[in-house]
């Protein structure tokens, strides 16, 4: 590592020097018998002179002090393994190298890392990550053992969403589970419960209250299984606003993940699914709620499918953004508002018997697609597009709500609903509305606005509003399965009336 490098981690380790003068940070020095700093592999029990505050001595680690413990603090890579049946007490971890590990190994009775600082009332501690890895990264593997809260704060940096983000891998291969009491907040970076001897699952203590996501950080899940864990509190769209604050993406374990425990949203929050492989399966069959008194959305992110299996109560907007989205026969998403199907996305309600509810308080609207039969109650409301453009429904639409189709004069382009099974309108209303900046009489003979398989009854008059001047509706247009806006063709009376004014100046003209 260079000289300036060096500096940098040096400036960024003293910041996190507590203000007490009896707790310190400590480097990891694996031969105390040479001068300054040696990274490397060693053991971190209560009785080997491994620590140093500055290169110049070596202690002893006083489990009293709860002193800060430093990894990889010259960028060279260690791997710290601890003591057999020992608790080691530390306010906090920092990691400065993606290559510098804690270790427990398969004990009898397990070791752990104990958090609980007494010198702080409201927060256990944390773990700091100060290297960006891109998915490689450090693990920790061992018992955490804390009552308050223990911060997880990694480094994010640039704007490339694929780049410049740290990784905590939390293992815990000690046949005794984890039995923290506190509740873990990921602030930043990602996290990612990657197994031992509990499975992935295990690494969640049943005696937390719950896991909380901040808006910079995102708790990747890559092991199959099922998560039966304390609630989980998600806040914003995860690492570069990119990975979702709860990811699913498979490694070398190709099974299906089910997310059985309560999500809540305490804001707009993304669920974010990837690259399936095998049998693997990505569902929420947990009920997905949200903060008393907020109105919160759920994104689905990413490329691969998520299924939502229970009946959940969040109030904001479902916003399939990528990917696809299965409702379950059991699952419900009737107190969102808005359902918004993002172009390139997929909502599957394929499993809805009777076709998918959508209640009289609901948009359903984008650029997607929707796989199933769709059954619109009165007062609901479907508008294709974002402004102007195409959602597609690849089975039925029962629309007793309105369909409110959006043109731009200027553009000549209207919005358009493609159904590919029956489209029932008998009960429908229809609406239309100019968007454009500066509103221009439109110019084209006809303007398709939906498409079906079969058509079953026609829009009442008294439901129709906003028809641009000088149009009228085809419900077959060009004798075909289409929905149009025409000028009328003149009618065989105006024609003869025409006919009429022709025919007697054809005859003044002969007598002149």
């Amino acid at each position: 590592m260079n000289r300036r490098m060096t500096c940098v981690l040096a400036l960024a380790v003293c910041a996190l020097l507590p203000a007490a003068a009896s707790a310190m940070s400590l480097a990891w020095d694996s031969n105390p018998a040479m001068p300054g700093i040696q990274e490397g592999n060693g053991t971190w029990d209560l009785a080997t002179p491994n620590w140093t505050p500055d290169g110049s001595a070596n202690l002893v680690w006083n489990n009293n002090n709860y002193d800060r413990a430093v990894l990889g603090y010259t960028g060279a890579a260690s791997t710290v393994t601890l003591a057999n049946n020992t608790t080691i007490n530390t306010s906090g971890i920092t990691i400065v190298n993606s290559g510098c590990n804690i270790d427990a190994g398969w004990v009898p009775t397990g070791a752990q890392v104990n958090f609980d600082n007494p010198a702080s009332s409201t927060s256990s501690g944390s773990i700091d990550i100060l290297w960006t890895s891109n998915g490689a990264g450090p693990w920790f593997d061992g018992r955490l053992s804390f009552t308050k809260n223990l911060d997880v704060n990694g480094t994010v940096t640039g704007t490339d969403p694929w780049n410049g983000y740290s990784t905590l891998y939390l293992w815990n291969d000690s046949p005794n589970p984890n039995n923290y009491s506190g509740t873990l907040t990921i602030n930043s970076g990602m996290v990612t419960p990657s197994g031992g001897g509990g499975g992935a699952a295990g690494i969640f203590s049943p005696a937390s209250p719950g896991t909380i996501v901040k808006n910079s950080g995102t708790l990747q899940i890559i092991y199959k299984g099922n998560y039966n864990v304390p609630p989980l509190t998600l806040n914003g769209f995860g690492v570069h606003d990119a990975h979702g604050a709860l990811q699913f993406w498979p490694r070398n374990d190709n099974g299906p993940i089910n997310w059985q425990s309560p999500i809540i949203l305490d804001s707009d929050s993304g669920i974010a699914t990837w690259w399936p492989s095998g049998n693997a399966e990505f569902k929420v069959s947990g009920v997905i709620s949200e903060t008393a008194g907020k109105h919160n959305a759920l994104w689905k992110m990413g490329s691969a499918d998520l299924t939502l299996a229970a009946a959940n109560t969040y109030s904001g907007a479902t916003v399939v953004a990528e990917g696809k989205l299965i409702l379950a026969a059991t699952g419900s998403i009737a107190g969102s508002p808005v359902i918004d199907v993002r172009a390139g996305a997929t909502l599957d309600v394929l499993a809805k018997t009777g076709g998918f509810g959508l209640s009289s308080t609901q948009i359903l609207r984008g650029n997607g697609t929707v796989l199933g039969d769709i059954v619109a109650a009165g007062g609901s409301l479907v508008e294709p597009g974002a402004s102007v453009g195409t959602l597609t429904i690849t089975g039925n639409l029962s629309l007793g709500g309105t369909l409110h189709v959006q043109y731009d004069s200027g553009a000549n382009a209207i919005d358009q609903l493609l159904v590919s099974g029956t489209l029932d309108v008998s009960s429908a209303s229809l609406s239309f509305s100019d968007i454009a900046a500066s509103p221009v009489p439109l110019t084209q003979p006809a303007y398709v606005f939906a498409t079906y398989g079969t058509l079953t009854g026609t829009v009442p008059a008294a439901n129709i509003s906003g028809v641009p001047a000088g149009y009228s509706l085809d419900y077959h247009y060009g004798g075909g399965n289409s929905i149009a806006l025409v000028v009328p063709e003149p009618s065989m009376f105006v024609l003869l009336a025409l006919a009429g004014l022709v025919a007697p100046a054809l005859r003044r003209n002969r007598k002149a």
